[in-house]
């Protein structure tokens, strides 16, 4: 069947579809197709995992982080170890091409350190305010990381300005746009239940945005 747009309707057609064209142009750049994508419920958008990753600055959460050893499925121990305090004082960014930039919060602005307020029922709120990278006085770029999402892997490296900071190889766990949870796992010999066994060893480290706020 022919269809046969008749001189007015050619009209009309023509002026919708600069409009046409204009809707479909925002739809389109709403969002980030690598970094988001539609809500089961449509009603707005998620964070994939790359997204989750590369939504901002991270940093250690809490002094402490843990180290379980297990044998066979079963735990042995679960201690909390101190972080030190360049570990305390690190923030790193994942960037989508692939780089790492990292900075030491010693080097923010004082200005921009955390701020504590009181409201109307007298619960005070610390509140840390998201850096401008032209506050901190050096920011390195000479990291790079990888993921495959498949089986949650990330190895990072910060490069050789990172001092006293290793890189981390493991799995994300938990992984928010607000908080990650990061697994280190390894394998070594001792001596156990009167033999030599291979024991496992997972060190869990929480990271955080650093403009989270603080109750």
């Amino acid at each position: 069947m022919n269809f046969i747009i008749k001189p007015k309707q050619r009209w009309y057609t023509f002026a919708l579809l600069p409009i046409l064209l204009t809707l479909c142009n925002c739809c389109s750049s709403q969002y980030d197709h690598k970094l988001m994508v539609p809500d089961c419920c449509g009603t707005g958008f998620d964070l994939t995992p790359f997204g989750r990753l590369v939504f901002g600055p991270w940093q250690v959460n809490f002094d402490r982080y843990n180290e379980a050893v297990s044998f066979d499925g079963k735990e042995i121990s679960s201690i909390g170890k101190q972080f030190t305090t360049k570990q305390k004082d690190f923030v790193f960014e994942l960037l989508q091409d692939g780089s790492v930039k990292f900075w030491n919060k010693g080097d923010y602005d004082s200005s921009l350190m955390a701020r504590t307020s009181t409201d109307t029922q007298g619960v005070k709120t610390t509140t840390n305010e998201p850096v401008n990278e032209n506050a901190i006085k050096k920011v390195h770029k000479s990291g790079s990381w990888k993921a495959n999402f498949q089986d949650s892997t990330v190895e990072i490296g910060f490069g050789n300005e990172a001092d006293g900071i290793p890189g981390l190889k493991g799995k994300y766990k938990n992984l928010g746009s607000a908080y990650l949870d990061f697994q280190q796992i390894s394998y070594f010999d001792s001596v156990y239940l009167g033999g030599r066994k291979t024991l496992k060893r997972v060190i869990t480290i929480h990271y955080e945005h650093p403009w989270v706020n603080k109750f």
